[in-house]
């Protein structure tokens, strides 16, 4: 049994996707027998509650008001000491680093407490000190994107087919008769793309019929005027901090969505369809999908208007086969067979097997 620590932050200015995609992470160590336990930082909208939930220890950094992404770029230091006071007394078989504002600075003082280093990432513009490096996004170039960042020894597993998703994604399910559209913005949804889209969406029902399921994150700061405007339309639901999401997505034809780990949850249920980013770091994967004929980029958040929107459903409805031709050119993209049989798995193990616990 290994000892293995994930550190990880969410907030309101962060988001949920990186503490989503390391607890599906930390499900699959734990099912392999592992003990996994997490460090966060405490901050509004930090999913301490939730990850409990989910059976895993947390350890809670000291509270800080500020985005901390800003905060840890200037204070990297005090991160380091506050998370090696929380290490000191056990030696630690794995570390798993999912932190925009980590980089081989801090991960090189902790690996005096840890027998190997994991990190997650898909921004590749800061060095790394690690011994596995997971990037599970699309990219053109991605055996020579983190070529400078990482020395020679450290092993990658890049591209889709390594994706982090739940189980619930690799299962079947039924799909509503009736067209439906499936909408989600992640956790916070800061620039409330969820209603701009239900607005556009509330216009064209006026002129045809069809379904919407509207999901949005227990820390959306808009989740009950959402709610409110759900059931003003004439065929919405609306959910709040769903675990079924993969049977919800089932059901609709085609999503509006943003970018980030949903894509490749998209992916897995085989729900094309319309993407708006909301975060830079979103924007290369989008455009490289969109590049493919993968996926409808619509464009950042601040681009995109209701019409935008509007317009680009009702060509949906009126060519269906747009959806058929990002579908083919998606399987193109990832292997789903592969991706249920683990591959990062084996890949951790290949890391780990020179460690004794």
């Amino acid at each position: 049994m290994w000892k293995v620590i994930i550190r990880v932050d969410a907030s309101q200015d962060i988001g949920s996707g990186h503490v989503m995609r390391c607890l599906t992470l930390a499900h699959q160590l734990q099912n392999c027998g592992h003990q996994v336990k997490f460090i966060c930082r405490e901050a509004d909208g930090d999913l301490e509650n939730y990850i409990r939930e989910q059976g895993f220890e947390v350890r809670l950094l000291p509270y800080i008001k500020s985005n901390i992404w800003e905060w840890m770029k200037e204070n990297y230091k005090q991160d380091v000491n506050e998370t090696t006071q929380l290490l000191k007394n056990e030696m630690i078989d794995l570390l798993i680093v999912d932190h925009y504002s980590i980089d081989e600075k801090w991960e090189k003082v902790l690996s005096k407490y840890v027998k190997k280093i994991m990190v997650i990432d898909d921004l590749a513009n800061r060095r790394h000190h690690c011994d596995l490096l997971l990037d599970q996004n699309y990219y053109k170039n991605k055996e020579i994107r983190y070529q400078k960042y990482i020395s020679n020894e450290t092993i990658q597993c890049l591209g889709p087919n390594f994706m982090l998703v739940r189980e619930e994604f690799y299962a079947s399910y039924s799909t509503n008769q009736q067209p439906t559209i499936f909408i989600f913005f992640g956790s916070v949804d800061q620039t409330n793309e969820t209603l701009k889209v239900l607005k556009a969406l509330g216009k064209l029902q006026k002129k045809r019929f069809f379904h919407i399921i509207t999901v949005v994150g227990s820390i959306n700061p808009k989740r009950y005027e959402i709610e409110a405007y759900c059931q003003s339309l004439s065929s919405c639901e609306f959910h709040c901090q769903v675990d079924n999401m993969a049977e919800l997505m089932a059901k609709a034809h085609f999503s509006i969505t943003s970018g980030g780990t949903i894509t490749w949850e998209r992916a897995m249920m085989g729900l094309m369809g319309i993407v708006i980013t909301v975060a830079d770091n979103q924007i290369e994967l989008t455009e490289n999908l969109n590049e493919q004929q993968a996926i409808c980029y619509l464009g950042e958040s601040i681009q995109v208007s209701e019409e935008m929107i509007y317009n680009q459903v009702l060509e949906i409805f009126q060519k269906p086969n747009l959806l058929k031709t990002w579908q083919l050119n998606m399987n193109k993209i990832f292997n789903k067979e592969y991706v249920m049989k683990k591959p990062l798995l084996e890949k951790i193990n290949e890391v780990m097997a020179d460690v004794r616990y």
